[in-house]
């Protein structure tokens, strides 16, 4: 199968196009309508959307491999994965969700996913800037498909992942902790990351001061997060994995 030509693109494709896009919205509908209530979306439409979203991601599929092979160009690629990314942010409400983050009416909720979700129509951005800046670096990679990976679809799991685990440990949602610092290393990292792959003097000249810097601080931060989870699930300060997550409503039904 790596034998022909644009198969390798396809299994990618599929990734970014299919499989992160449905985890991330799966994500952040889980965390914004189910977990925090906000109703972000009518659960009426979300059969529809959902198969836009995989009739999208098919097509991106197919595109993909019909650029790997010379059939399309490099713009129809660009164009449609924005495409794809703007279909997950219009999933939500993204008005409801700034009016519930942001202001007199913010409500705890992950920062992270917030984050995440409000990068996509930055990289759609991303995605299309190479139209009118050229199609620089190395020939036939999409950079927004790792920045994706990296960035937008980490901050979303991450986050809901934190979230739920902070759920089981019973923290008061308004006292939970933002981590800061990890979301500033990270974007940071964003940046680094977009600078060097769309820089054709980074890739085609070898000036990778960029690549060091970004691999640095990737690393430090991704030590950072390494740190945070591990003294949260193997060195707790109680036993959570004992305690039902919703073992406060059990006593009270009980009650």
């Amino acid at each position: 199968m790596r034998d022909i030509d644009g198969m390798i693109q396809v299994g990618v494709a599929f990734i970014v196009g299919i499989f992160c896009m449905m985890m991330m919205s799966t994500a952040m509908l889980s965390h914004f309508n189910r977990r925090l209530g906000w109703n972000t979306t009518n659960p009426k439409t979300l059969p529809v959307r959902f198969v836009i979203l995989i009739l999208l991601g098919i097509s991106y599929v197919v595109a993909s491999f019909l650029r790997a092979r010379g059939s399309i160009s490099e713009n129809v690629i660009d164009i449609g994965f924005a495409i794809l990314l703007l279909n997950v942010f219009f999933m939500m409400n993204p008005l409801k969700i700034l009016r519930f983050s942001i202001g007199k009416f913010a409500k705890p909720h992950s920062r992270f996913v917030f984050i995440g979700y409000f990068l996509l129509p930055l990289l759609s951005l991303v995605s299309i800037a190479p139209i009118w800046t050229g199609h620089e670096g190395i020939a036939n990679i999409q950079p927004t498909h790792w920045l994706l990976i990296s960035y937008s679809c980490f901050f979303v799991v991450c986050g809901f992942a934190i979230f739920l685990h902070e759920d089981h440990l019973h923290y008061s949602p308004s006292t939970r902790t933002t981590h800061w610092h990890l979301v500033l290393m990270f974007l940071a990292c964003g940046v680094l990351m977009t600078w060097s792959l769309y820089d054709g003097a980074v890739l085609l000249d070898g000036e990778y001061l960029p690549v060091y810097i970004w691999i640095g601080t990737q690393s430090a931060a991704s030590f950072l997060l390494a740190i945070l989870f591990i003294r949260h699930t193997i060195f707790p300060s109680d036993n959570w994995h004992r305690m039902p997550m919703f073992y406060d409503r059990l006593m009270e039904s009980n009650d």
